[in-house]
């Protein structure tokens, strides 16, 4: 019997809330895009990643967030609402390989932390761009980020990492949008990438209601 202490096992698939037109840029251009946090809707968030750029005088601070958890009504109204949301799982090692060893690049699981409990150690330069507060612990979030101080890289608003599509496990859109609509997409994507792609049922699970119903 395992402990209920013992630590939870590190999903290999990493999955990426989104929208529709990023899943057909990413399909098309093979790739993720880092982007700066600059817009972040959390401010908390926002505020810390740029102290941290200020403080390590980089001229470029790009991050794309992934999330290691499971899929909750917080992913999709926070990252992927609306009839154009949708989820991309993709398969983290491959993911992980494509920046490796990359200078510039760092990546790591986020670390959720009460403002009581916050450490020297977890205000360090190092651990900063990978620290959250509590209260978004549900995310259970990966981040990929790339920082630079060369002059070269001043400016620069994104970053394009490539990714073999096979790395893609599968593709879930939102409940919201209409079924005839998703089928037509469906069908477009099925001859362009082929895996399992699916409507969410987070929101109308039609065999949890039956079993109520006792159908």
């Amino acid at each position: 019997m395992k402990s209920k202490n013992q630590p939870r096992k590190q999903s290999s698939i990493l999955s990426r809330y989104t929208t529709l037109p990023v899943l057909m840029d990413i399909i098309e251009r093979k790739c993720v895009t880092l982007l700066p946090p600059d817009f972040w809707e959390d401010r908390n968030d926002r505020e810390v990643m740029l102290e941290y750029k200020e403080r390590r005088s980089l001229t470029c601070l790009l991050a794309v967030c992934f999330s290691q958890g499971d899929e909750t009504i917080h992913h999709w109204n926070a990252f992927a609402k609306g009839a154009a949301g949708c989820r991309i799982d993709l398969h983290l090692p491959t993911v992980i390989s494509s920046v490796a060893n990359r200078k510039g690049f760092r990546h790591g699981k986020v670390s959720y932390k009460k403002i009581h409990k916050l450490t020297d150690s977890d205000l360090s330069d190092k651990k900063i761009p990978f620290i959250k507060r509590w209260p978004y612990r549900i995310e259970e979030e990966y981040r990929i980020i790339y920082e630079s101080g060369r002059s070269d890289d001043c400016g620069r608003k994104e970053l394009n990492v490539q990714i073999p599509l096979d790395c893609i496990r599968s593709i879930t859109f939102s409940q919201d949008m209409p079924e005839s609509v998703f089928k037509s997409i469906k069908t477009q994507l099925g001859s362009r990438i082929a895996k399992r792609i699916s409507l969410s049922t987070l929101f109308e699970n039609k065999v949890w209601i039956n079993k109520f119903k006792g159908e």
